[in-house]
């Protein structure tokens, strides 16, 4: 799940309204006082919403100046939007989770939903968690993936502690694999699939 999550302390008000457009939902955020918003997103197909809006003008219709910055990861617009460089950010669950938690955001709406997008790639010989025993398996840190990583390590048994598990940009994984720098990799389409029909 992806989720459109708002800062608590942003100064001005602000009103959600959410309407739903061809491609998918889109979030408008109102603002009377100050228009402009920054708004944090990721690549993949699930953060399109937002840089559709942007392009078709439904912030602008809105009133509001958006300015759409896009990360690598989710792991990283969190980051950024942690050190209090963004008002909204579309994240997934793990980074939403902690924010939500430490209390200085709120949820506005949840973005999409998928539950067979996520994969972990690897060397023809690795074929359930045991595999992955001592091998070196990359990931987005702080991301959904990572926790995805550790759910799929603890079903066969086998600790974080016992991987050698690596930091990486999506695009990196692909790369990453296929020279032979990792043995591995937790993440999601169209990086899974590129990888497999790259090896």
């Amino acid at each position: 799940m992806k989720y459109l999550v708002g800062r608590r302390s942003v100064a001005r008000s602000l009103t959600f309204a959410l309407a739903v457009a061809a491609v998918g939902s889109f979030c408008g955020l109102a603002s009377a006082a100050d228009p402009k918003i920054r708004i944090f997103s990721g690549t993949d197909e699930h953060w399109v919403p937002m840089q559709v809006a942007k392009a078709k003008g439904f912030f602008s219709a809105e009133g509001l100046d958006a300015e759409v910055t896009v990360f690598t990861t989710g792991a990283a617009a969190t980051e950024a939007f942690r050190a209090g460089r963004g008002d909204f950010i579309s994240a997934g669950d793990l980074p939403s989770a902690a924010m939500w938690n430490a209390g200085a955001v709120i949820g506005l709406a949840p973005m999409s939903s998928d539950t067979e997008i996520f994969g972990i790639v690897g060397k023809k010989d690795i074929s359930s968690p045991k595999d992955l025993r001592g091998r070196k398996v990359a990931t987005a840190i702080g991301s959904t993936g990572e926790f995805l990583l550790y759910r799929y390590l603890a079903s066969g048994g086998v600790a974080p502690s016992e991987v050698n598990i690596v930091g990486l940009a999506p695009p990196e994984m692909v790369i990453s694999l296929v020279r032979g720098d990792i043995d591995a990799f937790a993440w999601l389409a169209p990086f899974t699939t590129r990888a497999i029909e790259t090896a």
